[in-house]
This record gives structure tokens, C-alpha cells and sequence, in this order.
């Protein structure tokens, strides 16, 4: 992808470069292209040699792996809510949960779940949902 994507630019412009400024898009286009993919090679391709070194260490490896996890939660997490938080009955189910989860310790996942599912029927309930 990095190698064609350059290529795509440069040409997907090509028939309107022709008269007077086309050099200079096509300049203002391969600057962009370096400036984009400059910092991927600048970060893996050069520090190559050292990953190679440390890719056996059990610590990077836990760390590496926790980070992956992490950043996949995150990122689950972040689409999850965006799409649920829609109403005012989600937002309280979530600060009821929260509060739950924040305050004490050692709750058990399915009783959390069982306890949304209570509260988001009761809430149905008297919103009058469906």
C-alpha cells in the first residue's frame, strides 16, 4: 500500500496537470506522499535491527501484548458506546454501572450484566418503551 499509494496520486491527477501549474501539483503531490509515509519506515524500518534483539524478551512481549489488548478494548469500547449512548435511558444504565463497578470491589461480570438488564427493563418500564 505504500508503494502504490504514491503512484495512485500522481496519476489520478495526471490529465489535469497539463497548463500552466500542473508541475507544481505534481511536486505539492510527492511532497505529501513523503510526508505521510515518511515517519512509518522512519519507525519501523530503521530501529528494524533492535526489534530483532528484544522480539525473545518475555517483558516487551507481556508489555507488547497488553498494549494490543488494551488498545483493541479501547478502541471497542469507544465505537460500543458511541453507538449505544443514545438516550437518556442508556446514560443512566452506564453511570449505574459505573458507580457499580467503581465503588465495589470484586463484582462479578454476569451479575453486572444480569443488573443492566434488570435496570434497563425497569426503565422500559416506566419510560413507557415498547
Amino acid at each position: 500500500m505504500t508503494r502504490e499509494f504514491p503512484r495512485w496520486t500522481r496519476t489520478w491527477r495526471a490529465p489535469r496537470w497539463t497548463g500552466s501549474g500542473g508541475e507544481q501539483l505534481y511536486q505539492r503531490s510527492v511532497a505529501g506522499d513523503a510526508l505521510a509515509f515518511l515517519p512509518c519506515y522512519l519507525f519501523t524500518v530503521l530501529p528494524a535491527p533492535s526489534f530483532r534483539r528484544y522480539s525473545q524478551n518475555r517483558t516487551i512481549k507481556a508489555f507488547v501484548s497488553g498494549v494490543t489488548a488494551a488498545a483493541t478494548g479501547a478502541g471497542a469500547a469507544f465505537v460500543l458506546g458511541k453507538r449505544a449512548l443514545i438516550d437518556i435511558p442508556t446514560w443512566l444504565m452506564c453511570g449505574a454501572t459505573l458507580l457499580l463497578v467503581s465503588k465495589v470491589k470484586k463484582v462479578p461480570e454476569p451479575l453486572v450484566i444480569l443488573g443492566a438488564g434488570v435496570l434497563g427493563l425497569a426503565l422500559r418500564t416506566i419510560m413507557g418503551g415498547v
